[in-house]
């Protein structure tokens, strides 16, 4: 018996298929750039540690942080493992459709529903995951906002129950009416993901330069701290020198940072406002990057003596 595919609506939302992929990108990039924030953590943990810049409340105690590390670690692989199995699965998706519409057949019908069934469950399952990894990291990270981090996460766990209803109901239907109406239901859940990851990968990045700078601060303060009676009057001149482009600096990142911050809101997450703060927290990573470089210099030479 033949069937008119007219008659039949088969689909995977295409932005959300590409969103994963985007996701699962950006989860790589999130641990390129948690890298580069943790360069500037060893050279300010490397300095702390120093004989004369190490004390009470030493920054090397403040690194020391088991956290969730074991838990994200495997969770990533967890996340890398499950995509790969909904991308199989959106193939054979695409493969059965593409029969459907040549053979038009009850048995090409129904491996078109079976084969959608299959790629709706494994993309809330691998959403889930995702989300779930996120919100982990969010826990984890220093430096974030309570409120905004508290929101964040409220949100995320609201997207999952959602994404596990869903699930659910993929795993139960039975017929191509059914599957089609919750194919439809997934648009809002979709989008709802894709923006509380967005929100809260930016308080991530916020919260890991906050981070630094709260550490690279201790440290500052500790060198400034130090006696430099004994020194040359010369020297001592260039020190104090080298200490206020020091302070000049700190002060123009903390600008920064209260700026970025004081920008956020809860749907923050939309493209042109997410593009926005994600500039403002390349510019502020930059001032960093040179404070952490100069305060690097500076307790080099508090060393040497």
């Amino acid at each position: 018996m033949m069937v008119p595919f007219s008659a039949v609506r088969f689909w995977l939302v295409g932005s959300v298929v590409v969103g994963l992929l985007i996701g699962w990108q950006a989860a790589v990039t999130g641990l390129a750039e948690a890298s580069r924030v943790n360069n500037l953590i060893g050279v300010i943990s490397v300095r702390a540690q120093s004989p004369r810049n190490s004390g009470p409340g030493s920054t090397s105690t403040v690194l020391r942080k088991e956290g969730l590390a074991d838990e994200i670690a495997q969770l990533r692989q967890t996340y890398g493992g499950q995509l790969a199995e909904y991308r199989a699965a959106y193939n054979d998706y695409q493969v059965s459709r593409a029969e459907l519409q040549q053979l038009n057949t009850l048995k090409s019908l129904e491996k078109a529903v079976q084969s959608t069934k299959e790629a709706m469950r494994l993309r809330d399952m691998v959403l889930k995951t995702y989300l779930t990894l996120v919100r982990l990291e969010l826990i984890d990270t220093f430096g974030v906002t309570a409120e905004y981090r508290q929101l964040a996460v409220d949100n995320i766990d609201a997207t999952i129950a959602q994404l596990d209803n869903h699930q659910f109901e993929a795993e139960q239907i039975g017929n191509r009416a059914e599957v089609v109406a919750l194919a439809d239901r997934f648009g809002p859940i979709g989008t709802a993901a894709d923006q509380n990851a967005a929100y809260a990968k930016i308080l991530l990045k916020l919260g890991r330069l906050q981070n630094v700078f709260e550490l690279a601060e201790s440290l500052n303060e500790r060198i400034q701290a130090t006696d430099i009676t004994d020194l040359p009057q010369l020297t001592q001149n260039e020190r104090l020198r080298a200490y206020d482009q020091t302070n000049l600096e700190f002060s123009r990142v903390e600008v920064k940072l209260r700026e970025t911050t004081a920008g956020l809101a809860p749907d923050d997450g939309r493209n042109r406002l997410q593009t926005d703060l994600n500039r403002r927290l390349s510019e502020v990573f930059a001032e960093l990057s040179r404070l952490v470089a100069l305060l690097d210099e500076l307790a080099g030479e508090v060393s040497d003596g």
